[in-house]
């Protein structure tokens, strides 16, 4: 008798979402009952594929934003009028695997999401991704949409239904853009207006890269990159051949290079230059070869950008 009384004293002990059965049937009859997930619920019945992925998906997290995070709750406005827009919003942020809070670290993990859409993903793996992470004791959700991130919401965590979980989040994401459209106005607030030089300077590899699967881009802010190029460029050479050759040689390698790569490892540029990637252990302080990693993990459409400020 001992060993069956202590089973179910440990049981009592478990947190009830972990111990007691989900008092949801699936996804969308948890998101239709919360107060604050109206705006979600309704763009979900929109679409009848959308109503069957939430109602079937199971072995899933997922990170759905309040009502209130939302600039614009028209729905009857772009971008919600946009089908094809919301359908790969509201995919990405179902995240494979099921990921309670305590299960965060401070290392970033990445899973795949259910976003396969080619118009948004170009990705030898099939589809977008998502990052959780702890960051200063806040648990992090990213997706795409120019690198932005939300924070799972303390008093909105680790709701179950029957085969997973939702954590409500403090801000919307979008979906992965193209390399161009991240570096060119009007694309992502942090990330255009600092790097639009690098993809006017670029003479079309930006945009011969958005059509190419895997890609990793290393993107100097318009300051960093302006005082790299003069010392690159020698009396010899061509200003147009020299940014090109940089551009080869320093900001693009082949493969997808997540922070979970900044472990010390090399890898090769376009050109063949070995970079060394490193930090991943003090995350977000990661390092290019020695320079520093302002932002890491923008999300696009084939690949990855990491900012660098120096």
């Amino acid at each position: 008798m001992l060993v069956p009384t202590i089973l179910a004293l440990l049981t009592c002990l478990l947190p009830s979402s972990l111990c007691a059965p989900a008092p949801f049937p699936n996804a969308l009859a948890l998101i239709e009952a919360q107060d604050d997930l109206t705006l979600i619920a309704t763009l979900i019945n929109r679409q009848p594929d959308l109503v069957t992925l939430f109602s079937t998906v199971k072995n899933v997290t997922i990170f759905a934003a309040p009502d209130y995070t939302f600039p614009n709750r028209d729905l009857d406005v772009p971008p919600f009028t946009n089908t094809t827009f919301v359908n790969a919003v509201l995919r990405q942020v179902v995240l494979e695997g099921i990921h309670p809070t305590r299960d965060f670290q401070p290392q970033p993990q990445y899973f795949k999401s259910k976003l396969t859409d080619p118009e948004y993903v170009n990705l030898s793996g099939g589809a977008a991704v998502g990052r959780i992470v702890k960051l200063n004791d806040t648990n992090n959700f990213r997706a795409a949409g120019g690198g932005s991130t939300s924070n799972v919401l303390n008093n909105g965590s680790n709701i179950a239904f029957e085969g997973g979980l939702l954590h409500k989040i403090s801000f919307p994401v979008n979906p992965p853009a193209d390399i161009t459209s991240t570096f060119t106005p009007p694309g992502p607030a942090d990330v255009a207006p600092n790097y639009s030089i690098l993809n006017a300077s670029a003479f079309g590899l930006l945009d011969t890269l958005t059509e190419t699967q895997d890609v990793t881009l290393f993107a100097l802010t318009n300051e960093a990159f302006t005082a790299a190029i003069k010392q690159y460029v020698t009396s010899n050479q061509c200003a147009g051949e020299s940014v090109l050759q940089y551009l080869k040689s320093y900001a693009i390698a082949p493969g997808v290079y997540y922070g979970d790569s900044f472990d010390g490892r090399s890898v090769e540029t376009l050109s063949g230059r070995s970079l060394t990637l490193a930090g991943v252990e003090k995350f977000p302080e990661l390092s290019v070869d020695g320079r520093r990693v302002a932002v890491a993990d923008i999300f696009v459409k084939n690949g990855v950008v990491h900012l660098l400020d120096e």
